[in-house]
């Protein structure tokens, strides 16, 4: 008797327990029937494309605004239907990278190509997320998507419009470099005239003046006359080092011949004599593997920097000095004048810039210190390369 009633009490619960689990089942399909039904209203009236698929990639719900964007009814979206009508060159990978999120579960972006009612192909970023049942159950994705066919433009405009700079920057570059070449040449050819011609003028003219005041003075002039022949002299010689001065600025020979050591220094001690002012050069005198346009750029670096700290940083001692590396030249011209503001480069900015170009022409690097009562330093730097039939010194 106990027995039968111990079976009766378990079927009561058994019996309880499923009508129990039956009521929650319904309770859980209605308030799923009605979030669905939430959902197809708020998707319904929303502009944005709106669309849903099955765990097994399907596409299973698409809202109005894909209809009409498409011109499409929604029995040839569904299932692989959208496929057909991306872009042909767009299937393959969409397929994929659609097929490879189902599989992990996991949020995505896609950029492909969709027809429009009219037959033209608009760029569409489409964005989905994995949907799930209450229970955890994978219930397939959720997905919206955009047309970005302006946005597209605008940054191929802008790539574009990049290319365009690029290039532009690259010619003006070069010719930059060849306007530099070409000032190079020029002052070879000048320096070569002044050396070869006037300067060689000027000798001979000191040379017969000085014969002419001994002529003068053997027949017994006056006094005035020989002090006049002499300062003829000292103005005829003053003009004659002057040419050589110049001479050597145009174009520094000492730098092919000598290399650019011996160049700095010579440059260095007829600034430290000209101006009468304290230069310190420190340059080693050999420098293997050097390249005669990377020296020159050394060279016309330090001479522009050092006619700089003479006639604006009012400077009274000055250091050139360049280091040499296996990786790299470095070259340092530090002065004790005035200083500036680096931003106010209405005085110094020609000079400055035609640094900054030379030193960029051979890939390298310029910086600049300057304080207003703290001097001035100029710092290059340049990457020691490979030689590929260049010329060295």
């Amino acid at each position: 008797m106990i027995a039968l009633v111990a079976v009766i009490v378990v079927q009561v619960v058994l019996i309880a327990g499923l009508v129990w689990e039956q009521r929650r089942r319904r309770r859980t399909d209605a308030a799923l029937r009605e979030s669905e039904v939430r959902f197809r209203h708020m998707a319904n009236d929303t502009p944005v494309m709106v669309w849903t698929a099955t765990p097994d990639t399907l596409v299973d719900y698409c809202n109005p605004t894909v209809l009409e964007f498409t011109g499409l009814s929604l029995e040839q979206l569904l299932g692989e239907g959208w496929l057909g009508h991306l872009h042909p060159e767009d299937v393959e990978s969409v397929q994929s990278i659609y097929i490879r999120t189902f599989e992990g579960r996991v949020p995505f972006q896609l950029e492909y190509r969709l027809r429009r009612a009219d037959g033209v192909y608009r760029w569409i970023l489409d964005s989905g997320v994995p949907r799930f049942a209450p229970d955890g159950t994978f219930a397939g994705y959720i997905g919206s998507a955009l047309d970005i066919t302006e946005r597209k433009a605008m940054e191929q405009a802008l790539v574009d419009r990049q290319a365009e700079l690029r290039e532009a920057y690259e010619r003006n570059r070069d010719l930059a470099g060849r306007l530099i070449d070409a000032q190079e040449m020029e002052r070879t050819r000048i320096a070569r005239d002044l050396h070869d011609d006037l300067s060689q003028q000027l000798a001979a003219l000191a040379i017969l003046t000085s014969n002419l005041k001994r002529d003068v003075a053997r027949s017994g002039s006056a006094v005035e006359v020989d002090r006049a022949f002499g300062t003829l002299m000292e103005r005829i010689t003053a003009a004659a080092q002057n040419v050589r001065n110049l001479s050597h600025e145009l174009h520094p020979s000492v730098l092919e011949h000598a290399g650019l050591g011996a160049a700095l220094q010579r440059l260095c001690s007829d600034i430290e004599q000209r101006h009468r002012l304290k230069v310190v050069c420190r340059a080693p005198e050999d420098i293997q593997g050097l390249t005669l346009d990377v020296a020159l750029s050394l060279f016309r670096v330090a001479q522009e920097a050092l006619t700089n700290a003479v006639r604006h940083a009012k400077a009274v001692t000055i250091l050139v000095e360049l280091v040499a590396t296996p990786d790299s030249l470095q070259l340092d011209v530090i002065d004790d004048g005035i200083g500036f503001v680096p931003a106010d480069l209405s005085e110094h900015g020609l000079g400055l810039r035609s640094i900054d170009e030379r030193v960029r022409l051979n890939k390298g690097e310029v910086r600049l210190n300057s304080q207003p009562g703290t001097g001035t330093s100029v710092r290059v730097r340049f990457p020691r390369r490979p030689l590929v039939h260049e010329q060295t010194l």
